[in-house]
């Protein structure tokens, strides 16, 4: 299918879903049909070439599906959001149908959303759907389920839709209110991409582009609707097909101003950051302080510099410390000098005890050496005995710095594949 920019496809939906020419007529009779947008944010537009479009339809629990809508990125006509019109044919108002959106790059998947829902006779209505960067490379999630940016991360849902919760849409209505901007594209602006019929002649599928001249095919005037809601979001500067929330939330995964920035990302949200998934983020405080708001999801903590404190419960029982001199005579002067080495061999070393007593023997007097040519006194010091009792008991250790990190359950998106954003 050829990707142009506003261009929707009226694909209208029946058993079994084949490409034939489509049908023109100008009828004015209430249509059963939804028609969908797709939109994408800001990262998957940039890394993304390539959407699919994968439509099935038929009696709930047992959907067939039709040929794959492709749309080309790199085609310079085409803008965000893609916009598909599903058409029921008559006898198929009560059917059921599933949309499978899937984003690729270098012909590999990238992100995938999926919707589940029904028709509502004669009602045309409005189903938007849009893809997350969160969700780029989980492609995991059940056949009844989306992937969509939740907290800062992935998450999978349910993709069924109410379609009694879906906005109706005039596409006669838009149609008109675009004025001349949707006539006045050169013919882009009536160009549906092709009709889908099932057709009963077995003819061989084929493809029909609607009329450009401001005749209502099929799709035409939704066509020409889809124009105009993309037309003005282009000149208001909010990113079109998206339903504003008001100020960026900063942490919630979706592009609240419609500015085209998700949280990290928007100029808006200066004080997040962008951390590794998975990493506990949050701020520090004195302990005893109360994590702040925004930062009470759990608490850590922290410690910095131990010292150690001994222990208790000890003592020791010691005695007196003993001092003992020993005096060594020589035969001459010079041998004394001589023996200038510890233990000292070259005297002769007196046993006579040298004590605090008072004695009137004279030293050495019993080795003969009453009156010596040479002598010297050394000290030897003996410490007293320590005899160890009681238990001990460690003393606490003390930290020079005790803080606390308040951590964060906030988690966005704007961030590049792995990281999250953090306050």
């Amino acid at each position: 299918m050829s990707s142009y920019a506003r261009v929707i496809a009226a694909v209208v939906l029946s058993l079994p879903l084949l490409w034939q020419v489509g049908c023109h007529s100008q009828q004015t009779l209430p249509r059963t049909e939804i028609l969908l947008q797709v939109d994408a944010d800001r990262e998957i537009r940039g890394q993304a070439d390539r959407l699919t479009l994968e439509i099935s339809s038929g009696e709930p629990g047992a959907l067939r599906q039709a040929e794959p809508e492709v749309f080309d990125l790199a085609d310079e006509a085409f803008r965000w959001p893609a916009s598909l019109a599903l058409v029921a044919k008559a006898s198929h108002e009560a059917h059921a149908f599933e949309v499978t959106i899937t984003v690729e790059k270098s012909g590999e998947p990238l992100a995938r959303g999926r919707v589940l829902s029904t028709f509502l006779k004669q009602q045309t209505l409005l189903l938007k759907t849009s893809l997350f960067s969160a969700c780029i490379g989980k492609l995991d999630c059940g056949d009844d389920q989306t992937c969509v940016g939740a907290q800062g991360g992935a998450e999978c849902v349910s993709a069924v839709v109410e379609a009694s919760q879906l906005p109706t849409y005039d596409p006669e209505q838009a149609a008109a209110g675009a004025g001349s901007t949707a006539g006045g594209n050169g013919g882009n602006g009536g160009s549906a991409g092709a009709s889908v019929d099932s057709g009963t002649d077995g003819g061989s599928p084929d493809r029909d582009a609607a009329t450009s001249d401001g005749g209502r095919g099929d799709g035409d005037a939704a066509t020409s609707g889809s124009d105009a809601g993309t037309d003005s979001g282009a000149d208001s500067g909010l990113t079109p097909g998206c339903i504003s929330r008001g100020a960026e939330q900063c942490s919630n995964g979706l592009d609240d101003d419609c500015n085209g920035d998700i949280d990290c990302a928007d100029i808006a949200c200066s004080s997040m950051k962008c951390a590794p998934s998975g990493s506990v983020t949050g701020v520090l405080v004195p302990d005893g302080t109360p994590c702040p708001e925004g930062f009470q999801q759990a608490e850590t903590t922290l410690y910095k510099g131990l010292t150690d404190q001994g222990c208790s419960g000890c003592s020791c029982a010691t005695t007196a410390t003993q001092c003992v001199p020993r005096v060594y005579y020589y035969a001459s002067t010079p041998a004394c000098t001589a023996d200038s080495v510890v233990p000292y061999t070259g005297g002769t070393l007196i046993t006579t005890p040298i004590t605090e007593a008072c004695s009137s023997e004279p030293i050495g007097s019993d080795q003969g050496m009453d009156t010596p040519v040479a002598w010297r006194v050394t000290m030897t010091t003996y410490p007293g005995a320590c005899s160890a009792s009681g238990s001990p008991t460690p003393l606490p250790a003390v930290w020079a710095t005790t803080m606390k990190l308040c951590s964060t359950n906030a988690r966005g998106g704007g961030c590049g594949a792995g990281f999250v954003c953090v306050p």
